[in-house]
């Protein structure tokens, strides 16, 4: 399984991936499920282990730069389907990013366009989370949220998605959000 692979902070690996992931979608769309899954299985196989994919593209390379033959190239990959945590977020957050920006919109009292897209997408993150309905401790995921901000955002960053995130737990504690809000 991915979260055996990943190691002992597999949902914190899962988050920075599904990051990655979807922050990169300003820069490489995808207008399809399968163009997700390839790009979320991409940036998968690089978090896993980079020095071994790195010497895999340059033997590929360096395969078709000497012109051996087809029998000699490296052999196709099997179809591999996205799986796990990291997954799950990339997916959700991908489908429902409208109602997720109309969320963040609300409880920023700006809008998105004023936000830095690195803080948007912690933010469709930490907010998906929230509305899962068997989301794990609100506490949990605003920390993961200031980690994640700390890691990729401006100094500034995590005293903003913080007390955004933390209005919209409060709501969600409160049943003015749910997952059906979703």
């Amino acid at each position: 399984r991915t979260e055996r692979i990943m190691g002992k902070k597999c949902r914190h690996n899962h988050r920075e991936i599904a990051f990655q992931v979807l922050y990169s979608l300003y820069f490489r769309n995808a207008e399809t499920l399968s163009e997700l899954q390839d790009l979320f299985l991409s940036c998968l196989d690089a978090a896993r282990d980079p020095e071994t994919r790195d010497a895999r593209e340059v033997k590929d390379a360096k395969t078709v730069k000497e012109g051996k033959s087809e029998s000699e190239a490296p052999a196709p990959r099997p179809e591999r389907k996205p799986e796990g945590f990291g997954w799950l977020l990339v997916r959700g957050v991908w489908e429902k990013q409208d109602r997720l920006d109309s969320i963040i919109a609300e409880f920023a009292r700006r809008g998105l366009d004023r936000i830095g897209r690195t803080e948007l997408v912690i933010l469709r993150l930490g907010v998906f989370e929230l509305l899962q309905p068997e989301a794990i401790d609100s506490r949990i995921i605003l920390s993961e949220a200031i980690i994640l901000a700390h890691d990729f955002g401006d100094e500034n960053s995590y005293q903003f998605i913080n007390g955004i995130l933390h209005s919209i737990a409060n709501a969600v504690e409160e049943g003015k959000l749910s997952p059906s809000s979703l």
